[in-house]
């Protein structure tokens, strides 16, 4: 009886962003293996040449030959008994990961697992170049549009497992916002090159996946360097489609000199209360009666005809005298209210209170645009007759600065120009304290006058 056969056919595909012309015409080696089993159930190699064709090739194919495809490329051999054991194995590439598989080799039976009617058995290759991408950025207060488009070195360091250099010219893709460019880096003694300024990146294609890379960003001068890196792609993103590596590593830079530190958040010291004067006694009614008691005495001592010489007033040592402020009393008994002998309030109770409401010249009323280079990172404007105060921030959504109200720190102290005072009028301290000490000497005088009227009476 007719032996019964089937079909085995192999592709090659290849994908990636950074592919050139001559990525899609390189050659990829397979080698190709066949076992059947013998009479004792063991598989051993099948002799004989099978007829394979393709898109532009066609001959005859054995047990342990290899063979090429190139990008979007496949062959099918034809004639492979039903039960056939098959290996194809893609050797390595070092700048191209073989991804689908990821064992590097498809094993099979022809004439099982649901083979398609034209193809037979199919060994699909998927190959892609894993790409590792160099992120750049600067942050900080006060930086110029100079800084923003400095150029920044990097050294990219390559070596295999066993500490060989490795080189060769690999593609590169510089992207600014939604801007990019194409390029070519050599490895120039296993050292890659490449500058980025803030917010470009940059993307390597090709690069061998088994090793390990050394990023340095060189120091530049004013600048903070980060740390150098030492990163594999096993620590990469896998496309799931195509079994892509990716890997990406971000640099965040940061100037030196040393920027302003905001004054901390203090309220302003409020006005010191008035000092309240010592009460005065008030004058005897009578110039042969003693000095009255002070407003909280014991009980007071009666009056004697003649005063004694000796006895001393028991405040005079604490209590300045107060004819100068109040005179004494008339012989008709009438009162006379306390009338001030002193100079008029200090010269700055004659200016005129400021107006509150008159917003300071030095503020805006309109926010400026924050991603002006010349906007500045903390600004103070008039909204609704109230300041307030805006800082700018960097949104990582919008990629773009804006102002944001600060309402935690009070405005006196982000702008220490606008001495505002808590509470009040601090200018016209003199004038109240007057008013303070002759209230509290005429209530001092009518106490006294109700008790000696009293003892009159």
């Amino acid at each position: 009886a007719d032996t019964k056969t089937g079909k085995l056919t192999i592709e090659k595909t290849v994908v990636g962003d950074g592919l050139e012309e001559a990525d899609y015409k390189k050659n990829f080696e397979f080698i190709v293996k066949f076992q059947d089993k013998n009479d004792e159930g063991r598989y051993e190699e099948l002799g004989g040449e099978y007829y394979f064709y393709g898109s532009d090739k066609s001959g005859h194919i054995k047990s342990g030959d290899k063979i090429v495809l190139h990008h979007d490329e496949s062959i099918t051999i034809l004639g492979l008994p039903v039960g056939t054991q098959y290996t194809v194995t893609e050797t390595r590439d070092d700048k191209f990961s073989v991804t689908i598989p990821e064992t590097k080799e498809y094993t099979g039976v022809i004439g099982e697992g649901n083979p398609d009617p034209d193809k037979g058995n199919i060994a699909a290759f998927i190959n892609s170049e894993s790409k590792l991408v160099i992120e750049k950025e600067v942050v900080g207060d006060g930086l110029e549009e100079a800084d923003y488009t400095k150029n920044f070195e990097f050294t990219i360091e390559i070596k295999d497992a066993g500490g060989k250099v490795l080189s060769g010219a690999y593609n590169i893709v510089k992207t600014t916002k939604n801007e990019t460019t194409k390029d070519s880096v050599t490895a120039d003694g296993g050292i890659i090159t490449v500058h980025l300024h803030h917010k470009q990146s940059v993307t390597i294609f090709g690069l061998p996946t088994n090793v390990k890379y050394r990023i340095v960003e060189v120091k530049a001068d004013d600048w903070k360097a980060q740390d150098p890196v030492e990163v594999d792609f096993g620590k990469g993103i896998v496309d799931k489609e195509t079994k892509a590596v990716t890997l990406t590593v971000k640099f965040v830079n940061s100037k030196e000199t040393s920027t302003p530190t905001p004054p901390s958040p203090t309220l302003p010291s409020p006005t010191p209360p008035s000092p309240t004067p010592p009460s005065p006694t008030p004058p005897s009614p009578t110039p042969s009666s003693p000095t009255p008691p002070s407003p909280t005495p014991p009980s007071p001592t009666p009056p004697s005809p003649t005063p004694p010489t000796t006895e001393t007033p028991p405040v005079t040592t604490e209590t300045p005298p107060v004819t100068t402020e109040t005179p004494p009393e008339t012989p008709g008994g009438e009162e006379t209210p306390p009338v001030s002998t002193e100079s008029p309030p200090p010269e700055e109770s004659e200016q005129p209170p400021e107006d509150p409401e008159d917003p300071p010249e030095e503020y805006p009323t309109e926010l400026p645009d924050p991603n002006d280079p010349d906007a500045p990172d903390t600004i103070t404007i008039w909204e609704d007759d109230v300041p307030k105060t805006y800082i700018k921030v960097w949104n990582e959504e919008t990629e773009e600065f804006e102002y944001i109200l600060d309402e935690e720190i009070p405005l006196a102290n982000r702008e220490p120009e606008l001495e505002t005072p808590a509470t009040g009028d601090a200018r016209l301290t003199g004038l109240w304290l007057l008013v303070n000490v002759l209230s509290l000497t005429g209530l001092a005088a009518v106490y006294f006058l109700k008790i000696h009227k009293k003892k009159r009476g």
